[in-house]
């Protein structure tokens, strides 16, 4: 078997991260408004819910890292995860998108269960997914490649939701959000399951790990606090994505209660639901064109100027 990375391997290794957009995105778009506005908590009880998911995240996702990493099977350390948590993933998607009729107190009590729960299984599945990469293949430039291709497949999973959720809600829905938003997650879900699953069949680990003697764990997390590096990277990475976060979360309610309806472009005249689809859509395509632009200046001025 040839050690090369072929083109269907790098399209099934891109097809994971559409998979983690499907929701990702879908949360960061249209999450906030879901929960105030179909799901009927407040805002303060939303933001509390995001608050106490994040702060779980920091201690979570750094114990699936090193489960991920001492994780040994018969298709590698991260692949399985990709078999293991793909009907997880979607089952705990949708149950987030289920609106049920409880009291005030119940309903939150399920969004923070349901949310966090679903971060939880997210985690399980994008991080041994981002370790994949480091896996496929010994060869630099090949890995490069690789990371092109998921950004690639992130992107492209950001603009098919920025441009599909409006249309199917509206659809799907029939005059009613809340099974709009029900039906499309339950698509998201299925389809998420399915690159899932095709990421796992078409990708294989190449590099095996280093055995040894005995687990590290708390020197491994003594390594990462003295490592000032990484400090800095997630410091800068946490105020970037704080203002990310907040940007997405507005935009819907700006639309729909600033803006408002009836706006043309181009000659049509567009709802506040259409012009959130139409905003998402274009950042998204923006950020997929700086994809491919950003490789091809990589090739000519070198990664250092062309990053900084």
């Amino acid at each position: 078997m040839s050690d090369e990375v072929r083109i269907g391997e790098k399209l099934g290794f891109a097809g994971g991260d559409f998979a983690c957009a499907l929701f990702f995105l879908f949360f960061s778009f249209y999450g906030l408004y879901f929960y105030t506005d179909v799901f009927g908590i407040s805002a303060a009880a939303v933001g509390t819910i995001f608050l106490i998911a994040r702060l779980w995240d920091a201690v979570n996702d750094p114990i699936m890292g090193i489960i991920a990493d001492r994780t040994r099977s018969r298709w590698g350390r991260f692949r399985p995860y990709l078999l293991w948590m793909a009907v997880p993933f979607a089952v705990t998607g949708v149950m987030c998108f289920v609106v049920p009729d409880w009291s005030p107190g119940a309903k939150i009590a399920y969004a923070a269960i349901t949310y966090t729960s679903f971060g939880m299984v997210y985690t399980s599945v994008n991080l041994p997914y981002s370790g994949l990469m480091g896996v496929i293949s010994p060869r630099p430039q090949e890995r490069t490649e690789l990371s092109q291709f998921r950004f690639i497949g992130s992107y492209s999973g950001g603009l098919f939701v920025a441009m599909a959720v409006p249309f199917l809600v509206s659809n799907l829905g029939g005059g009613s959000e809340r099974r709009g938003y029900l039906l499309t997650a339950s698509l998201f879900a299925v389809m998420a399951a399915l690159l899932f699953l095709t990421t796992f069949l078409t990708t294989r680990e190449r590099i095996k790990p280093i055995e040894r003697e005995s687990p590290q764990v708390i020197a491994d997390l003594k390594d990462l606090l003295a490592n000032r590096a990484v400090i800095i990277l997630f410091a800068s990475s946490l105020l970037y994505f704080i203002g990310i976060a907040l940007h997405l979360a507005t935009v819907p309610f700006y639309f729909k209660y600033y803006v408002g309806e009836g706006h043309s472009l181009f000659g049509w005249t567009l709802s506040a639901d259409s012009m959130i689809g139409v905003f998402f859509s274009a950042g998204s395509l923006f950020l997929l064109i700086g994809v491919f632009a950003t490789s091809r200046m990589a090739r000519r001025f070198g990664k250092i100027r062309t990053y900084t």
